[in-house]
């Protein structure tokens, strides 16, 4: 893991990188925003397969040689992967 593309606490990089800190906080998100909101299962697949498909787009140009993702870009779409991706997981399982 490089420290640099991690998101840094009092002085010390997090054990994961910045997209998958923000996965699992998009995915902490959802959760209360669950019980507040009150979408049908209808709703809850769109958000989740636009935000699935919304945030697969970052990874796969990192993976490219012309682009570089900056740790901005990684935090943003690690959100809106684990966003959508709870949200997927309500919409299969209500």
């Amino acid at each position: 893991q490089y420290p640099s593309r991690s998101l840094w606490l009092f002085g010390r990089p997090l054990a994961l990188c910045s997209r998958c800190t923000m996965g699992y906080a998009g995915l902490s998100f959802v959760i209360p925003l669950s019980f507040v909101c009150s979408l049908n299962r209808k709703h809850w697949y769109l958000i989740g397969l636009t935000g699935f498909l919304v945030s697969i787009f970052e990874p796969v140009l990192a993976g490219l040689p012309l682009y570089e993702s900056s740790n901005l870009t990684r935090t943003l779409f690690g959100f809106i992967g684990g966003f959508s991706l709870s949200s997927l997981t309500i919409a299969i399982t209500s």
